[in-house]
């Protein structure tokens, strides 16, 4: 048997950043995902739905879920991940999770080092 999904509710300053995301063309395209998939959640649509939607797996959709419950705005970012395949690395890879990063931590999202 399946447990329910988590409820999804947001402030308005967690709304204002997902949607701004979304929007944002220089924002990385899994980000926008991520938080065009939470602001489904937010709508009160069911995974398989927002599955559809967003042409990801349910299981995807309850991934990201789970984690923005949880660790709000922030569990978005990706996780560092030992030995990742592809993508050559070096400093472009760098500067490119540290962007993504970026966007994610600050004064506004209630971190105090950004």
């Amino acid at each position: 048997m399946r447990g329910k999904a988590v409820e999804v509710v947001l402030s308005a300053e967690e709304r204002a950043f997902l949607e701004a995301h979304v929007r944002k063309h220089k924002a990385p395209r899994s980000l926008s995902d991520r938080c065009r998939i939470i602001l489904f959640c937010a709508e009160g649509l069911r995974n398989r739905e927002i599955a559809e939607r967003s042409g990801v797996h349910e299981h995807t959709v309850g991934k990201w879920r789970r984690r923005f419950a949880e660790k709000r705005i922030e569990g978005l970012s990706d996780e560092y991940r030992d030995g990742r395949q592809g993508g050559g690395g070096g400093q472009e890879d760098a500067d490119h999770d540290a962007e993504g990063r970026d966007a994610l931590v600050g004064p506004e999202h209630g971190r105090e080092d950004g």
